[in-house]
Parts: C-alpha cells; structure tokens; sequence
C-alpha cells in the first residue's frame, strides 16, 4: 500500500500558511484516482525522498479529489485526503500544482482553466483536453503567468511532447507518423499472428486488459485523432482540432488483408499521419496502412507505440515505447510535475501557445497507392460480362484461370512480379476462404480490371474472393480520381474498404 514517507510524507502539509514553496514544500493536488491517478500516487509515495532531492523540496499531496469514494483504489490514503469537492483542491492556497488524471472534456476543463486562472500550475495526462482546448488553455496559463504540462497526453511513457516542444524546435519537421493507439496495435499484431477475426482478437485485447468494455474511441479511430491533432498542431505550430482529421478505424480489416499485405512483404498499422505540403496546407489523417517490413514503424508490435518524426535538419527519428498502461503514462506525469515544482521553486513559468494560427488543412493526400477490395453487384445487378474490345497484354494474364485457386493465383502484372497470400496463420485462414465457392470468373475480373483503366484509374493487379468480391492495386493516384473511376463503375461494384500503401 502506498503510505506517506517519513516525516512530513506525501500529505503533510509543513510550514506555516502563506510560506514559499520553497519552506513549506509543493503543495499537490489530484484530480482522479483510476489507473493512472493511482500509479501517480504509487510513484510518488515511493520515491518521495528522491524527487525532493531533484527539486530541492518535498511534494507534499494535499488533497485528492475523485466522484466516487467509495470505490476500491488499491492504495491507502491518509484521513482527509481523499474528498469529493474539488474546491478542496481549487480553493486550497497552499496547492501550487494540479494533476489532473481524470480524463474527459468536462468537468476537467473547467477545473483545469480554474486552475490556471486561480494561478496553479497544471500537468495533465487528458489528450482529449489538450486537442481541443489547448490553445486557450495554454493562452490561460500563459496570463496568469503559470505552466501548463501534457507530455502524458501522447504515447504514454514515450518522451515525445518535450521533444517536439524544446528539442526538435529549432529545426523545420517536414512529416510525422505514428502508431499511437496500443489497443488497435494489439489487434492487429494479433491478426497477423495467428490468423484471428478483428472480433476474435479484440475480444483477446479486452481479456488481457488493453482494451475497454466499450473500444470505440480506439478501434474507430479517434483517439489516435485526438493525440494526433496534438502531434501535428506542435509540430508545425498550428491549431488542428480532432474533427479536422480524416478518421478511419479497423473495424473493416479481415484477414484478406492481413495476407494480403504478408505476400507482398508490407504489414498493416493503424497510421497517425500528418505533413507540411509544398503549398503550406497541413495534411493529417488516422486510418489502416500497409508500410513495408523495412520501415521503423513495422517492427512495433502488440500495445507499444512508436511516432518516427523527419525533419530537413534532424533527418529521421523514432521515439518507442509504452504507449499506454498506469506506471509509464504515471512517469511522464512525474516528469511533468517536477518541472513544474522547479519552475515554482525559481519563480518561472514557460508555457506559450505552440500555435501561430489555425492550420490550413489539405483537402486529400498527395498521389498514393492503394489497395482496394471491392464488393459485387452493391449498386447494380452484379460484375460486367467479359468486354468485347481486345485488352491491354497485361490484363490478358488473368484469363485462363480453371480452378478457384488459379484464379485468385491469376493476376493482370507478368508472372511472378506479385507473390500470393503470405504464410503463416493470416494466409492459411485466407486460404481456407479460397478454397471456397464464389470466386468470380476470371473474365469477369479482367474486363472489370480494364474497365477501371479505361476511367483513368492504374490498376496494377486485380484477383477475386469468395463471394464474388475482388482485390485491386492500385498505383499512385489522387483520392478524387479514385472515387470519380468508382463512382463510374457503381453499377456493377462498390467499395468495401480502402488502405493506402505507404512508403
């Protein structure tokens, strides 16, 4: 159980009202005490003497307020800590920082700004906060002559705010991307391993504790948004909200994918994604993309994260670590706190709005690759009959196919230039699918193919599914004329998902 350590532990309050914080020591006051609010008190109950030496005065927690007392925290706090008013916290003179761990919009930025105003330090771990208030919360911090600390707010226990904020300042980044969300991470890791469903391997992530009762705001996506929009505004100093940002989730992916993407020597991540385009625009996007094995993103598996940052002067960087979890999220918000307590202890406050402006956001990426898998007969009667007209020598390739198997096998590039499903449980339970009837006639996905090229979209291979269904890749194009060589082929087709591929 964590306890107060030694003589005026972490809740005595020593020194006369009114005194510096230098005599009496840093007041502390908690905004919530779930996983991570509780790790933060382990951390400093344990390593209280340690941290006092690195400041030169003890941090003294004098109040931590929650909504429900009652519940079981697995720590023990001294009598009249615990409480349920957060004017206990807001309204206590001898507070000079507030950690705020309780998550959510409201009504922790209404504490948090009262904070700032009431001329409290504030270090938070709430990334759905900082996305979308942080510039007035920063502006706030910055009048009332206070600092305002988030490294928590992204990856965890990854130093990465610091970074972008001190480090990495002087230069010009060009692009960042991230694998910021561990739930989806495991997922796919798992997928990808063993072959499992999306439901399959997010019912495993909800067993082993990476993910919630309710995943949404992880496998939907918009938790990477939010940590994303912090990323991108700082990196390039500009103001981006989360609803500025393309957001796409896994909850598509089957292992049609996955295997996919393993017989072409790529893997699938959920990708944070922003970059300054040549015209000034921010691009920023959240959304499954295959990365070759080679990248320093694909190597990150199971709940860790990684952001790899290139800038003209720095070149390429990749922070790693724990993205999520009590103890690590808990340590980056010690390392916030003892900043904050030198900061008051010398009578400074540094924190300023990384914004210059609101940024200009790019309507759609530049030219990419994609992958396609289309659905049968979504809009029409069903796939085209074979065309008359001869066709390209390319998609000549994928006629004579006289077996399911030889169809998928069969695509529109030369012989050998594309390998099938890769091994492994991914391949083999797409294999299994293969085998099944419902395949497409090879016809039908040659004419379907050279349609496609005849409205401008570069197919570079097409092979069908079970079920009648397809997959096409595609070589760079721009989003608009992907969805216009689409819309075109409606009648016979229509989307079921599409995944960059990313260099």
């Amino acid at each position: 159980m964590a306890e107060p350590v030694g003589k005026g532990g972490l809740s005595d309050p020593v020194g006369k009202p009114g005194a510096s914080p230098g005599d009496r020591g840093i007041g502390v006051g908690i905004f919530g005490l779930g996983t991570v609010g509780t790790a933060v008190w382990r951390l400093l109950a344990e390593g209280g003497p340690h941290l006092a030496r690195q400041i030169g005065a003890p941090l003294r927690v004098r109040r931590v307020v929650v909504r429900h007392p009652d519940r079981p925290r697995g720590v023990t706090l001294p009598p009249g800590v615990l409480s349920t008013d957060p004017e206990a916290i807001l309204g206590d003179p001898e507070i000079d920082i507030v950690v705020e761990v309780m998550g959510g919009l409201e009504p922790a930025r209404e504490y948090v700004a009262t904070a700032l105003a009431r001329g409290k330090s504030v270090v938070t771990a709430n990334k759905e906060l900082i996305s979308y208030h942080g510039h007035e919360l920063l502006s706030l911090a910055a009048a009332a002559g206070v600092d305002l600390f988030w490294e928590a707010s992204v990856g965890g226990g990854i130093p990465i705010i610091r970074p972008l904020r001190e480090h990495l300042a002087p230069g010009r980044l060009r692009r960042l991307l991230g694998i910021v969300n561990g739930t989806t991470n495991f997922i796919l890791t798992r997928m990808a391993r063993e072959g499992q469903t999306f439901a399959a391997a997010l019912a495993d992530a909800q067993a082993a504790g990476y993910a919630e009762a309710d995943p949404r705001a992880d496998v939907e996506g918009h938790d990477a948004a939010r940590k994303l929009a912090i990323l991108a505004g700082m990196a390039f100093h500009a103001q981006l909200s989360p609803d500025e940002i393309p957001t796409v989730g896994i909850t598509g992916i089957t292992p049609v994918e996955i295997a996919w993407g393993q017989g072409r020597g790529l893997t699938l991540k959920l990708v944070a994604q922003a970059e300054r385009l040549p015209d000034g625009t921010v691009m920023a996007r959240v959304e499954p993309a295959f990365l070759p094995l080679d990248h320093p993103l694909a190597r990150v598996e199971g709940a860790m994260n990684a952001i790899w940052v290139e800038g003209v002067e720095i070149g390429e960087t990749l922070f790693y670590g724990p993205g999520a979890g009590g103890l690590p999220t808990a340590t980056a918000v010690i390392a916030d706190l003892l900043e904050a307590a030198r900061h008051r202890r010398l009578g400074i406050a540094l924190s300023r709005p990384w914004a210059e402006g609101r940024a200009r956001v790019a309507q759609e990426p530049p030219p990419r690759r994609y992958y396609l898998r289309l659905e049968p007969g979504a809009v029409g009667s069903g796939w085209p009959e074979p065309l008359a007209a001869p066709v390209s020598p390319v998609a000549a390739r994928v006629g004579g196919a006289t077996s399911p198997r030889e169809a998928v096998a069969a695509r529109t590039e030369p012989a050998g230039d594309r390998p099938g499903p890769g091994p492994g449980p991914a391949g083999a339970a797409w294999a299994r699918q293969e085998a099944a009837p419902g395949l497409a006639p090879a016809a039908q996905i040659r004419a379907l193919a050279e349609r496609f090229r005849q409205h401008g979209l570069p197919v570079v291979s097409a092979e069908p599914l079970p079920g009648g269904g397809c997959i096409l890749e595609v070589a760079e194009v721009t989003q608009q004329e992907m969805a216009a060589a689409l819309a075109k082929a409606s009648d016979v087709v229509g989307l079921a998902i599409q995944i960059p591929i990313l260099g």
